[in-house]
């Protein structure tokens, strides 16, 4: 797989690019949008291939008394043939989306 990394890290403009001859990988990217220092951070992803599409992800983290709630969502249009593999995708998102709480969850804790 190859990747690009662009832009300033951590920073609305930071861009990461991936390009994989598996299918499964596929290629496009992934940018900061917008980004509000321990409150919020937007990104935009353009999926090149396997198929083409995008997609926004949010995570929002808020104080609930002595911890921070975190709430990661992704939002994204699909054509009618691709709503045939949404529950692949769900299972893929859910998979992904729990190791990067899990991932974050460690780091946190440290």
């Amino acid at each position: 797989m190859k990747i690009t990394y662009t832009g300033n890290s951590g920073e609305v403009g930071d861009k990461y690019c991936w390009d994989s001859s598996n299918d499964n990988a596929g290629a496009g990217c992934q940018e900061i949008k917008e980004l509000v220092l321990n409150k919020r951070q937007k990104t935009e992803m353009i999926f090149k291939r396997p198929f083409d599409g995008q997609a926004t992800s949010e995570i929002i983290l808020s104080p609930e008394g002595n911890a921070t709630k975190v709430t990661w969502t992704m939002e994204t249009e699909q054509d009618p043939m691709m709503k045939i593999m949404r529950p692949f995708m769900d299972y893929q998102m859910g998979k992904s989306y729990q190791e990067g709480l899990n991932n974050l969850k460690n780091l946190v804790e440290k």
